[in-house]
């Protein structure tokens, strides 16, 4: 059977094609006018994506950002020394939208990345997203009317396997205990409170950025809005490290440094006493994720390290009876208290 077409069928469909281009051409056109006639010199948010190769992910992560209702952003991408495309992506993006700022440094880690991006963030409110992760389109327009509504130091939404309550925090410590609350990407925190109180991402670690930033300031804000909206998507990949002795020491490393670094903050802010014993809790559960696969002589090292750092204010029979029983045998784990 052979079917014939009619050469005005061909035209009509190229005429149509060609007229959904033009179409989408004005729009994007149309867009870009809004966006410089109203976001100049005075972006609501500031969203800091730092990069390294990312190529994969990048255009959705970009994407979602770019297509916020939200269009008063200013988007900082840092990219961290890749080696694949990621940086010709963060170039084509920017000469389309001119939202973009690119910052390129030698392979830092996300924690420099990060902290570049807020030094030169210009925002009232400063958000955080990874680079292989993707956001709702209303994502930011919804959290940053929240925020202002009652000029809160922080505001927390959900992610699509969790959510948090609704709910009006003025003791930051309340928020401690929320799901999510240790994370980054679910937050938008205040761009003054950051800078006034110096808040920096530690860089000194490879792990356990998110848990080291909020634990100090967390406490320090006077008021934490959550909204129980599930905004942000995470892209869960397949770890492909190996559980090898070296592995497992540099991760019990990073608890000693975040136990170490939340106490020194904690003492010279007056927190450690009276809330030593969410951070015995906290210190706790991060150790035992590896404590067991650890050799002997190992963990005997590692047990008698994080109780010197602790110390008498933290491990004390006071704070042990507050804990529950499966968080005291937790404890007993690796203190053998």
């Amino acid at each position: 059977m052979v079917i014939k077409i009619e050469p005005n069928f061909i035209r009509k469909i190229l005429k149509r094609l060609i007229s959904v281009f033009l179409l989408l051409s004005i729009t994007n056109l149309l867009f870009s006018y809004i966006v410089q006639s109203n976001n100049v010199g005075s972006p609501k948010v500031s969203v800091i994506i730092p990069v390294y190769n990312a190529s994969n992910y990048l255009k959705g992560c970009l994407d979602s950002v770019l297509k916020q209702s939200l269009i008063e952003l200013e988007v900082i991408c840092i990219d961290d020394g890749s080696t694949d495309d990621s940086l010709e992506i963060l170039k084509k993006y920017g000469k389309e939208d001119f939202r973009i700022k690119i910052i390129h440094q030698e392979n830092n880690g996300a924690a420099a990345a990060r902290n570049a991006g807020i030094q030169i963030a210009s925002g009232d409110y400063i958000a955080f997203i990874d680079s292989d992760d993707t956001i709702d389109l209303n994502a930011y327009e919804i959290s940053y009317k929240k925020a202002k509504e009652l000029d809160v130091d922080v505001l927390m939404f959900g992610e699509e396997k969790f959510s948090t309550p609704d709910t009006i925090c003025t003791n930051g410590f309340e928020a401690l205990n929320l799901s999510g609350a240790m994370m980054l990407w679910n937050k938008l925190y205040k761009r003054s409170f950051l800078v006034e109180n110096d808040f920096k991402i530690p860089e000194d670690s490879k792990c356990y950025h998110d848990e080291c930033f909020n634990s100090i300031v967390l406490p320090k804000a006077k008021c934490i809005r959550c909204i129980s909206n599930k905004f942000y998507h995470y892209q869960r990949k397949r770890s492909g490290s190996i559980q090898t002795s070296s592995n497992l020491k540099k991760k019990a490393d990073h608890v000693l440094f975040y136990a170490s670094f939340v106490c020194e903050n904690w003492k010279l802010n007056g927190y450690i006493e009276k809330y030593s014993y969410w951070l015995l809790k906290k210190v706790s559960f991060m150790i035992n994720r590896v404590f067991d696969r650890l050799n002997f002589y190992d963990q005997i090292y590692y047990s008698k390290a994080l109780k010197d750092i602790l110390g008498d204010k933290v491990c004390n029979q006071r704070n042990i009876q507050k804990l529950s029983k499966y968080e005291k045998l937790l404890l007993h784990k690796w203190s053998k208290i």
